[in-house]
């Protein structure tokens, strides 16, 4: 019930930006004289992360499990959309996407036919196109460094059994950015941050 005391103390968006800082996943559903239901899903341990590794050229990023729900092909008139961003229909639903390549100004391999992993995002869903699918497994996050530490979508990084260092995607991150700014201009700067050998 609305009350002389409702809406005091912090607003739901403090809410929400806490809960995305420990990557989770928060949402919420009203049904008219029923009432509303909020959910909350942040991971059992900071430490270890239940993760879905993809592959984008020859990076590997790896996606917190608990936001994927499912993953497709890129419909083949959308293999030759050259945009960043798009959009494709799922089970009769617009699903929009981002390629994770152009986030982080990553060069395609023209052999590559791209998949869609579909991510939990707020109460809706939203696709992010990579070219490979590593599938699930634990990861061990380890912080970043500090030149690393300001780069939008990204929360940390893992030590691969090759000796290759995954980073870890920070999903909402990630979603703010690709919508907040223009993708062009600032994809230079995380790209020469990446391959100027930022020690992880």
């Amino acid at each position: 019930e609305v009350t002389e005391i409702s809406g005091r103390g912090i607003g739901l968006d403090i809410v929400e930006r806490n809960i995305e800082s420990l990557h989770g996943v928060i949402s919420i559903s009203s049904e008219i004289d029923k009432g509303t239901q909020i959910t909350i899903r942040v991971p059992l341990t900071l430490g270890i992360v239940q993760g879905f590794s993809v592959g984008v050229g020859d990076e590997i990023f790896i996606l917190p499990l608990e936001s994927v729900v499912g993953c497709i092909e890129l419909p083949y008139c959308e293999q030759e959309n050259i945009n960043s961003r798009g959009v494709i229909n799922l089970r009769g639903k617009v699903l929009p996407y981002v390629r994770l390549r152009d986030v982080f100004g990553i060069a395609k391999k023209s052999s590559v036919r791209e998949s869609v992993v579909v991510i939990r995002y707020g109460d809706g869903e939203v696709g992010i196109a990579v070219d490979y699918l590593y599938g699930e497994g634990q990861t061990v996050v380890k912080p970043l460094a500090r030149v690393l530490r300001s780069v939008p979508g990204i929360f940390g990084s893992a030590l691969l059994g090759d000796g290759r260092v995954a980073l870890i995607i920070d999903v909402a991150g990630l979603m703010r950015m690709t919508t907040s700014y223009n993708l062009e201009n600032r994809q230079r700067r995380i790209s020469h941050t990446i391959t100027n050998g930022a020690e992880v």
